[in-house]
């Protein structure tokens, strides 16, 4: 789920959005974490995540991004 979130933002963002994001880290815009949220719930079928997976659902964001 972190991939297609991922490699839907690298398709339709603009040049300025991935500097924003870039610039915004460790945080998330909030579009993208609704998006990485939203993914996780209907994959896990739970629409209440605990912080921890929140948490590492974000890391794993930023881990996947790195990779390029």
């Amino acid at each position: 789920m972190v991939t297609r979130v991922l490699t839907s933002f690298r398709e339709s963002a603009t040049a300025d959005d991935k500097l924003e994001l870039a610039r915004a880290r460790p945080s998330i815009p909030r579009e993208i974490d609704r998006a990485l949220l939203l993914d996780a719930s209907v994959a896990m079928q739970h629409y209440d995540l605990d912080e921890n997976s929140r948490y590492r659902l974000r890391a794993r964001f930023w881990e996947k991004y790195d990779e390029g």
